[in-house]
């Protein structure tokens, strides 16, 4: 996948995302979330904590909410419905990506875009 196409996916707030790209650009970030706290988890020795593991971890975890806004603005636009909503994710990311990865978009192009997992 082009470079480009990567910061459209995870920065973009234009455009439609499919079921499946939008469930796997997500699984990705819940992977690229985790894998921090685990290694903090890790590295803390005799109850102190790590810094470096520590200051990756809120650094993703800041990146991870932005990742599921866009990704939602862009699911939400392939349903046809406003992206600002994207902005509740947060509150509810596991219900949230769970009901936007099931529930299927609108056939054809729509006012959000001609095609699926484009930018506008």
């Amino acid at each position: 996948m082009p470079v480009n196409q990567l910061i459209w996916l995870y920065f973009g707030a234009s455009g439609r995302l499919s079921r499946g790209a939008y469930f796997w650009a997500g699984l990705l970030t819940f992977v690229l979330l985790f894998f921090p706290a685990y290694q903090f988890l890790l590295s803390t020795v005799d109850g102190a904590p790590n810094g470096f593991w520590l200051t990756i971890s809120w650094a993703v975890s800041f990146m991870f909410l932005w990742w599921h806004v866009a990704l939602g603005i862009k699911r939400l636009h392939d349903i046809g419905k406003p992206g600002y909503v994207a902005f509740l994710i947060p509150l509810f990311v596991a219900l949230a990506f769970i009901v936007l990865a099931v529930m299927p978009g609108e056939e054809g192009p729509n006012r959000y875009g001609v095609q699926t997992n484009r930018p506008k």
